[in-house]
């Protein structure tokens, strides 16, 4: 036998999660003690508040395939659900534990401190919105099954889960795990939902003929990152010879240096000639795509349904049908096995766009001022194989896209759920997975260079966390891009509400931890930096001045559709751009 918080973090654990992010709280002490323990598998990573703690362990799940966050009963969790809807939204695989008041109080319905009167059951409800799993615990007989069957839905389906875990259960006995195997967790069998076998083959039939009518195009979406299917997409581009593009969700999904990635996709925001290619294509292949708004260059992409087909989570759409029950994994597997049988490389000889910015030497102008596209250049030159590279939706996002990454790269951002001040608290648990072990999800392992772009208005959200980025001995580079204010909403809609307080930025980390600041006004001081900074790999945080009417083309574009949209909707009116 076993204490329910021992087996907890034994499940955990044994899906290769070695730390957890959250708040501490009295409700919550008993769990933070089981992961707290001295000789543990795990490691607790305390956070400055549950928002950027429920962000780090999203962005941990993104390197490792799950995360791990704990804070108290309600004023912990609800701090924290913002974070989980947008897991649930980007299909992140992410655990809540939430420590609640004892069995006892919740069925008197005592008024305690936390509680919503005598409701104790708000929490639990909120998350079901926001969840795929939510929880409470409620004796050591049946807690095992309960915490089983939350982790194994949080990994089939790709959601959160919340658990809530009364304190006088963390102790109660319970019986000792059974056995799993998680080398490869999205190919055990628990962990893996079951597509129609007949739905599936019909499927692959009418996508054989398909893909023999002409020129395919392959979209490669952010499923294929969550489903652990990149190596399968690599294969599947090597049998057929199909061009690929990537969606601001998928950035680095894809070897940007192999000879059929055909750049970034996001309609009328894309490179004219990757639209042009991508949307006179015959046939057209989402393939574990999110196709939001954002994604879709503000809903100017023109795919036409005819020759549209789009495979999601759990089904295929061809053209005007869906076959439903026909699951990602299974579809991969089964289009590897077409491709095996079939020609599909009569496209390898195409003249393939990128539209992707490639290296080259900086060629610094000593007193020149630093611009933006100046700025990603240089930065294009400082990341290295295998990095870590976060960025902020607006200019850092629409600006970091662009960059032709190295290979074995791999990109944070959250760019369909959208919170401002996510990559902040995303890159800390990002930053923490790609220095931790990673034996048992078969990962790249070993320290890894981490970079997180930001601007200044999403920083000013979550700056203190690098008080724990540098706590927990991060090797990090950190740019806060000072452009004086919200820059992309000042270009969708003018008002004095998008300006901020002008922080020093590059003196915070003498306040928030042991990193070095710098700040760099031009070409010259950033060219000097960076190249002190990779060769002493030495954590930083930088501040880079820009022009506050200084940003990426696709950015303007996105920016000027997105104004044009709301004004006919009656939303506001539409500034000159």
């Amino acid at each position: 036998m076993m204490d329910v918080g021992d087996y907890l973090v034994a499940r955990l654990s044994g899906l290769g999660v070695t730390e957890a992010f959250g708040v501490p709280g009295d409700y919550a002490f008993g769990l933070c003690d089981k992961i707290a323990a001295k000789d543990g598998p795990m490691k607790w990573i305390g956070c400055c508040n549950e928002l950027n703690a429920g962000y780090a362990a999203d962005g941990y799940s993104r390197v490792k395939g799950l995360g791990v966050l704990v804070v108290t009963f309600n004023v912990g969790a609800f701090s924290a659900m913002n974070a989980i809807s947008g897991a649930m939204a980007e299909r992140v695989p992410v655990v809540c534990v939430c420590g609640a008041p004892s069995l006892h109080d919740v069925r008197a319905r005592a008024v305690k401190h936390h509680v919503l009167g005598e409701h104790y059951d708000t929490g639990l409800l909120s998350f079901r919105q926001v969840t795929v799993e939510s929880v409470r615990l409620e004796c050591g007989e049946t807690a095992p099954d309960a915490i089983d069957k939350a982790l194994i839905r949080c990994l089939k389906e790709l959601g959160p889960v919340y658990i809530e875990v009364p304190m006088d259960v963390v102790n109660m006995k319970c019986r000792q795990p059974g056995p799993w195997k998680h080398v490869e967790q999205a190919y055990q069998p628990e962990f893996r939902l079951t597509s129609d076998r007949d739905t599936l083959n019909e499927a692959l039939d009418e996508c054989r003929t398909l893909f023999k009518s002409g020129r395919v195009v392959l979209i490669a979406g952010l499923l294929i990152g969550r489903f652990r299917l990149k190596q399968q997409l690599r294969k599947l581009l090597d049998a057929t010879g199909w061009p690929c593009v990537v969606l601001q969700q998928s950035k680095s999904l894809v070897d940007e240096h192999q000879p059929q990635f055909a750049g970034l996709y996001a309609g009328a925001m894309s490179e004219p000639a990757v639209q042009q290619f991508v949307e006179q294509a015959d046939v057209i292949f989402a393939l574990g795509a999110i196709m939001d708004d954002f994604d879709l260059g503000s809903a100017t992409a023109q795919l036409d349904t005819a020759r549209l087909l789009m495979a999601e989570r759990q089904q295929l759409r061809v053209k005007h049908h869906v076959y439903r029950r026909v699951m990602l994994p299974d579809l991969m597997d089964g289009l590897l096995e077409l491709a095996s049988k079939h020609d599909f490389r009569s496209q390898a000889k195409l003249c393939i766009p990128c539209g992707i910015r490639d290296s080259e030497p900086f060629g610094v102008a000593s007193d020149q001022p630093l611009t933006q596209r100046r700025f990603f250049q240089r930065v294009q030159l400082f990341l290295g194989e295998g990095s870590v590279l976060a960025a902020e939706t607006g200019v850092a996002l629409s600006g970091s896209v662009m960059m032709r990454l190295p290979p074995d790269c791999t990109y944070i951002a959250q760019p369909y759920y959208g919170s401002i001040g996510y990559a902040v608290g995303g890159f800390l648990g990002a930053a923490v997975a790609a220095t931790a072990p990673h034996a048992a999800l078969g990962e790249r392992s070993g320290e890894r260079q981490c970079v997180l772009l930001v601007g200044d208005g999403a920083f000013q959200v979550a700056a203190q966390e690098i008080s724990t980025m540098s706590r927990c001995n991060l090797a990090s580079t950190v740019f806060v891009l000072n452009n004086e204010g919200y820059t992309i909403e000042r270009l969708i809609h003018e008002g004095s509400y998008n300006d901020i307080a002008d922080w020093r930025y590059h003196e915070l980390p003498r306040a928030l931890g042991t990193w070095r600041g710098y700040e760099v006004r031009t070409e010259a001081e950033l060219d000097l930096l960076l190249t002190k900074l990779k060769a002493g790999r030495e954590p930083a945080l930088v501040e880079v001045h820009l022009a506050c009417d200084d940003v990426p083309d696709n950015l303007r574009r996105m920016a000027a559709v997105s104004a044009k949209t709301a004004a006919e909707h009656g939303g506001y009116a539409v500034h000159h751009i």
